[in-house]
């Protein structure tokens, strides 16, 4: 897992709390990937009160900091440890709760899954790191890059403007394609502006005769929030 990528998204969820130590948190997820099985990290804005609401469904444990032999034996235990940002251990053998149907993959395991299923309940109070058995650590929710407003507007003009006469179809598809890319940071203008030129670029597609792509669509996501952009 990428070291940088993970302060950022650290950052950007615990960075007004008190106490936030991201390098202490990294200490733990590198002990934890060197485990040889699979677990679940879960830092949570508030790893007290989540420990006492989830009440038998976890073992708690005086707050304070694991040592690796600690860690070792903790991830050994099914279900998940909640940490404190400030990289205290609240609690071991978590069952995490969560409403089914959310945004979770079929293809993938209950360990990914259940983590996926809590953080859409908690998305701006934790982080989650899950740990498979080959040591490999992915961050739930899905890790995203803080970027620049003008940035992702030029991304959006430049499309626009590739559905000005005269059109080149394949410098369009890859401004398209790049906008699609950066789906998730789009506001709701932003997608009806794409939305719309797409389609002035799929009609005279069309009128033209070749073939055109009917109910191009781009939407704004749920969880864009002023976190997410550098400006």
């Amino acid at each position: 897992m990428d070291h940088a990528l993970f302060v950022d998204n650290f950052e950007r969820i615990f960075g007004g709390t008190p106490g936030a130590d991201a390098e202490a948190v990294w200490a733990l997820i590198e002990t934890a990937s060197n485990q040889g099985h699979g677990t679940m990290l879960v830092i949570h804005r508030d790893a007290l009160g989540e420990t006492a609401r989830l009440g038998d469904q976890a073992v708690r444990i005086e707050p304070e900091p694991l040592p690796a032999n600690a860690l070792a034996a903790a991830t050994s235990i099914d279900g998940a440890i909640l940490i404190a940002p400030n990289g205290d251990c609240h609690a071991i053998g978590v069952i995490l709760d969560g409403v089914a149907g959310g945004s979770g993959d079929p293809g993938r395991g209950a360990r990914f899954n259940s983590a996926n299923r809590y953080a859409d309940q908690h998305r701006s109070d934790c982080l989650i790191l899950v740990v498979s058995d080959d040591g490999s650590v992915e961050i739930v929710p899905q890790p995203r890059r803080r970027v620049s407003r003008s940035f992702i507007e030029q991304v959006v003009v430049e499309a626009e403007q590739s559905a000005i006469e005269p059109i080149d179809y394949e410098r369009s598809a890859r401004l398209f394609s790049r906008a699609e890319a950066h789906q998730f940071y789009l506001s709701e203008a932003q997608c009806a502006r794409l939305i719309s030129a797409r389609k002035i670029i799929e009609d005279a597609k069309l009128s033209g005769g070749y073939l055109s792509l009917v109910g191009w669509v781009v939407a704004p996501n749920r969880w864009l929030d002023d976190s997410y952009f550098l400006d």
